[in-house]
Parts: C-alpha cells; structure tokens; sequence
C-alpha cells in the first residue's frame, strides 16, 4: 500500500508537474499573441498621432489662427536671413492671427518656406518680407536672367554663312551696322563726303560714328546711328525723289480735320484723325488719309469708309455696326479675287513693271535710280519711321537690309556688284522693288491701306 501511494502521490505530482509546464507555456503565448496585437495596433494609430501632432505645431485652431480674412493670405515673401548658408529663402503667408487687443498682442502671420519649414512672423516682419519679394520681381523684370540656350548648329548651311548665337539680338543688330558701314565707308571715302578723314590730323564723321556705335547698348542707339549713316549717303541726291501721289489736300472737305475711330480684328478700336483727301479724278475715286493717333499709323480710306470711322467716334461704338461689317467683307472679297487674279496673269507671264497705286507710280531700272538713293519721298518716310520707334533689334536689321539694297542700286556711290550666277541681277532688283511697297514696314495691326 505504501508503495502504491507512493506511486500515486508520485502519479500525482508528476501529474501536477506536466500540468504546471502546460499552463506556463499557454500563459507565454497568450502575452507573445498581446504583444503583437499592440504593435499592430499602434502602426494603425501612428500616422493618426503624428498627423495630430503635426496640425498642433503649425497652427492650433483652438487659439484664433485664421486661414481668411486677411488680404495677406496667399501672399508670397522673401525672408532673408544674412547669417545663413542660404541668405534668401522664399515662402508664403498660409494664415494669421488676428491681435489680442486684451493682451495688447499684434497680429501673427505664419509663414511657409518652399524647404519645408514655417515660422511666424509679426506685422512688420511680414510687412518687409513681402516687400522684399515684391523687389525681387521689379529687379528680375528690369533685368530678367539669361537663360542658357541649347547649342544648334545647322550643318546644311556652309560654315560662312552660318548663324551663330551673336548675330542675334542687340549685339548681332550692331555687327550688322557695324559691318554695313565698313562696306559703305569706301564708297563714301572716295566721293570726298567727310565721312572719313582725309588724313591722321583730319577729324572724320566715321571714327565718332564707330565709337558711338560700339558702345550702344538699346535699339534706339542703333536706330539713330542708322539713320545718321542714311542722311550722309542721301546727300549724294542729285534728283528730287518722285511723289507715289498728289500731296493730300489740307483743307477743302468737311471731314479733314475730325476725329475718327476704326476697328481692325485681333486689336480692336484706334482712333485717329483725318489729316488730308483727294478729291476724285478721272476714274479714282475720292480718298481720305487718316493717321492712328496711338502709333501714327497710317491708311486711306474710301467715302463709305470715312462716313463709318467718323460716325463711329461721334457715337462712341465699341464695334463695327452691321452695315461697316457688311462692306469690309465685300471689300475683302474683291481685294482677295483681284489679288488671285493678278497672280494668275503674272503666272502666265502677263505680270509688267512693279508699281504702286496701280500704275501711278512705276519702280524705275538700276539706271533710273543713278540719281536717287530713295524710289520715292514715301519710301524714304516710311523708312525713317519704321527707326523713330523700334520695338526690337529686327526692326534695325531689316531697315540696315532696306538701305543697303538701295545704295546698292544708288549710281552716285560708284558701286559695281560682282558678277554672280544668272538671275543674280534680277533678285537684286527685286529686292530694291520690294521696298517701295506701302506694307514693307507694316504695323502689327496690319492695317489695310489703299494707293
């Protein structure tokens, strides 16, 4: 009996033993399983926490910070901190606070820099700050930043004849002058002009002219010293340059002298006035010349059209009526099949001798022009008004080619063009023609004008 007790007390405790080991391992897993559920649990809740944390540090709603109600939010600043690394740093005004008048506190503006931080700024800080990037935008305005321009080289086009970044822009307008009037001052030096000097004591016109020249830096400068070359060679003009047309009348008309108003599509209304007319003649109708008061454009106009642009500043129309619109168009149409026309008979070898005002006014040969620098006074005027006000260094560079192709075709400088290709005379000569046109120096409203 002793044994067997003992071997059942023994069962027992051995019993009780394993039962021990079982719950121990059972507890150890269920604190494992607590474990994991609480890390799962706070990866859930931790952007919820930081996000919280992050709205608490920018702008507590709870104190009176205002996302409106403010003219300054939304507006950027320049805030510069001379002590740093990076001296500027840009941002934007995001909300404010409006002042405490019981704690005497002003007014709070929280600002957001472009790198992520924020800060905030009082009335005067924000005040500066946004005046420093107002002056930013006036000093870049005044001299925006050069861009660097991807390199492009076009192989098809002889090395020569290549252009190259300086021919461009400001600089390459005063090569081009520069290199015009190296190919001029010869011609000018051995007609005994004064524009070079006779000898090293001598003073001439070129050396004051070339250095003025180097030194330009705005069209304007180019465009006057343009037009002072031009005066030196027109006063080798032994002929009087013919009209296109009878001078305007000044008087004798009710219309000469009144306000008028014309719409052009793409720019709207320009007022003007009518400064002359001629009176009909022979098939020619009766027109009326009126200059644009904004940019002293120009153009003629017919009895139907003056009624209608006088009409339309005496009422002050902000459009055409029906009726104008109706007559432009038909005009249009007729100009258009009339242009068509006169291209299919030059086409078929029907073209004559370039003119303007239909015939009015022929473009002479080289020989013609052996006495004249300019084809016609009209010309010459719309020449030197295209250089009174250049919008861009294209504006010189086209009228330094516009004078240059008529001192190559003026017989008083004494030039002889090389002998070239066949045909090369007759484009030379084309190119001269080109420019008595009325269009050549166009504006950017281009504006109809009838001869």
């Amino acid at each position: 009996e002793g044994s067997g007790g003992w071997d059942g007390g023994g069962g027992e405790g051995a019993g009780s033993g394993e039962g021990g080991e079982g719950e121990g391992a059972v507890a150890t897993d269920k604190g494992a399983l607590a474990e994991a559920e609480l890390k799962q649990r706070l990866r859930e809740l931790l952007p919820i926490i930081s996000a919280d944390m992050a709205d608490d540090e920018v702008v507590n709603q709870d104190e009176g910070w205002l996302d409106e109600g403010h003219e300054w939010v939304g507006r950027q600043v320049l805030r510069v901190f001379p002590e740093a690394a990076n001296p500027q740093s840009l941002g934007k005004i995001t909300r404010w606070l409006p002042p405490n008048e019981e704690t005497s506190e002003g007014a709070l503006f929280h600002v957001v820099h472009d790198d992520g931080d924020a800060e905030d700024l009082e009335l005067g800080e924000a005040e500066a700050a946004l005046e420093a990037f107002a002056q930013k935008e006036r000093d870049e305005l005044l001299h925006p930043p050069v861009l660097a321009q991807p390199h492009y080289e076009n192989r098809l086009e002889r090395k020569a004849l290549r252009i190259k970044p300086s021919a461009l822009g400001l600089a390459g307008a005063r090569d081009e002058l520069l290199d015009f009037e190296e190919w001029l001052a010869p011609l000018l030096g051995r007609l005994g002009t004064g524009w070079v000097a006779a000898g090293r004591k001598d003073e001439g016109a070129q050396e004051v002219w070339q250095l003025s020249c180097r030194a330009a830096t705005t069209v304007n400068e180019l465009a006057e010293l343009l037009g002072t070359l031009e005066e030196a060679v027109h006063a080798l003009q032994t002929a009087a340059a013919p009209n296109e047309r009878k001078p305007w009348r000044k008087e004798g008309h009710e219309y000469v002298g009144q306000q008028a108003r014309r719409f052009f599509a793409g720019f709207g209304a320009s007022d003007g006035r009518i400064s002359g007319w001629l009176p009909a003649e022979g098939s020619d109708p009766p027109l009326w010349h009126m200059v644009h008061g904004d940019d002293n454009d120009e153009e003629d106009l017919d009895e139907t059209e003056v009624r209608f642009a006088i009409a339309n500043y005496a009422e002050e129309r902000n459009e055409p009526t029906p009726e104008e619109a109706e007559y432009n168009l038909a005009w249009r149409t007729a100009a258009e099949a009339e242009a068509a026309a006169a291209a299919k008979a030059a086409s078929e070898g029907g073209g004559g001798a370039a003119g303007v005002g239909g015939g009015s006014f022929a473009v002479g040969s080289r020989s013609r022009s052996a006495h004249r620098l300019w084809q016609s006074v009209e010309s010459r005027e719309r020449w030197r008004a295209a250089l009174r006000q250049p919008h861009s260094p294209a504006v010189v560079a086209l009228a330094i080619k516009a004078l240059r192709d008529h001192c190559e075709h003026f017989g008083a400088l004494g030039y002889h063009p090389p002998r070239g290709k066949e045909g090369a005379a007759a484009e030379r000569d084309l190119a001269y023609s080109a420019w008595v046109h009325a269009g050549a120096f166009k504006s950017d409203k281009q504006k109809k004008k009838k001869h």
